[in-house]
């Protein structure tokens, strides 16, 4: 899309359809969402004015660095929030909008401090900005406060993982599962707990799949961030102790760091059941890898 509505339409509905491997495809389901780009712009731009279409595409564009959004971007590059940004950090950010990855303030300084010059220079020419301030604000330098989001930051990181994997369950198949019961119980979760597979069972509008990362889905818990941050204070306060507890039993194990009680078969057993439940297993089967090249993949160390 060329302009801002259009490009707001293509970041509303992701192009997930683009992703075939066959050429005809891959053409005809870009050209319909394509036309449902189209569409959407247009009635973007019948029911809402200029202002508001604009404050839609900056809260869902993506400012790099897991910065979705002008208030997740605010608080990456400069540690705050939208309305404690100053004029010259205000710029540099819709200057990132022409191009992200090439105005890049973490790769490129130079380049992004040009281009918030020119953002800054056409305030001064549409009346937003005065010439003396904008002369006293082009020789200062970028100052970021970088803090780049992470999903092993923060509070409460296993309990997230276990949501966002939870969330993103397929609809059980029982070749991906090693043990009969492992299948059945997954197959109960499916039809029982709302949660599991909750993006793969709900639809959008436009009758694609959720996706947790971009379709800004807010998700409510019943955990207690002050408890929780309290607890985890006195994990880290016993882990070393604990660790070293650890290490000085899984020595003492004939196949560390399982128990004694199981069988080689058995510790295969899980081994492998663990491995088919992971998402790169997954992947990789659903690309058409056989087992033996996956596992050749699985036991690289990855840095």
């Amino acid at each position: 899309g060329s302009t801002i509505t259009q490009q707001l339409a293509k970041n509303l509905f992701p192009r997930d359809t683009t992703y075939y491997r066959f050429g005809l495809v891959r053409k005809v389901k870009l050209g319909i969402t394509k036309f449902k780009e189209w569409q959407t712009a247009v009635k973007l731009e019948k029911q809402y004015t200029k202002e508001e279409i604009i404050t839609m595409y900056l809260n869902v564009f993506d400012f790099l660095y897991q910065a979705v959004g002008v208030r997740s971007a605010a608080s990456v590059y400069f540690n705050t929030t939208p309305d404690s940004l100053n004029i010259e950090q205000s710029a540099m950010l819709i200057g990132m909008a022409k191009n992200p990855a090439y105005y890049n303030p973490i790769r490129r300084y130079d380049e992004i401090l040009k281009r918030r010059n020119i953002v800054l220079s056409q305030m001064v020419k549409y009346g937003y900005l005065a010439k003396e301030v904008y002369d006293s604000l082009k020789i200062l330098p970028i100052e970021l406060d970088f803090q780049e989001e992470s999903h092993i930051s923060g509070l409460a990181t296993y309990f997230r993982e276990y949501l966002r994997t939870t969330m993103i369950k397929p609809e059980p198949k029982r070749r991906f599962f090693l043990f009969n019961d492992q299948f059945e119980e997954a197959v109960y979760e499916w039809e029982n707990n709302p949660l599991y597979g909750w993006c793969r069972k709900n639809r959008k509008p436009d009758g694609s799949n959720y996706n947790l990362y971009r379709d800004g889905i807010k998700i409510y818990t019943t955990i207690n961030s002050k408890l929780q941050q309290f607890a985890e204070a006195s994990v880290r306060e016993h882990l070393a102790e604990l660790q070293e507890t650890f290490m000085e039993k899984v020595t003492e194990l004939k196949n560390p760091p399982f128990s004694d009680d199981l069988e080689i078969e058995e510790i295969e057993g899980i081994m492998g059941s663990s491995i088919r439940r992971t998402d790169r297993y997954r992947s990789l089967r659903n690309n058409g890898v056989n087992n033996d090249s996956i596992s050749a993949v699985l036991i690289l160390r990855l840095k």
